[in-house]
């Protein structure tokens, strides 16, 4: 879950303030410049899901974020390992 912040400039923007994983709760608050904030960005990974016509969700969308911890087991409950993890 992603929390933004309008920010003051000539025009309105907004900065990532906050990233929760949805699956355990820990929260990060971003501090310091851009490329300080992107570097800590790395500690989650953002997914979005989109179901089909037909699906149990018909055309639902799912937005969330999970921690690398949350990730890896995840990932290490599957059958068949996405390409490229562990090398």
């Amino acid at each position: 879950m992603r929390k933004y912040e309008l920010i003051e400039k000539t025009t309105k923007d907004s900065e990532l303030k906050s990233v929760s994983c949805n699956k355990c709760g820990i929260k990060h608050v971003f501090r310091g410049e851009d490329h300080e904030r992107e570097w800590q960005d790395n500690m989650f990974q953002s997914f979005k899901l989109s179901f089909g016509y037909g699906s149990k969700f018909d055309e639902e969308q799912w937005k969330f974020d999970l921690c690398e911890g949350c990730l890896i087991e995840l990932v290490n409950s599957f059958v068949y390992k996405p390409e490229g993890y562990g090398e």
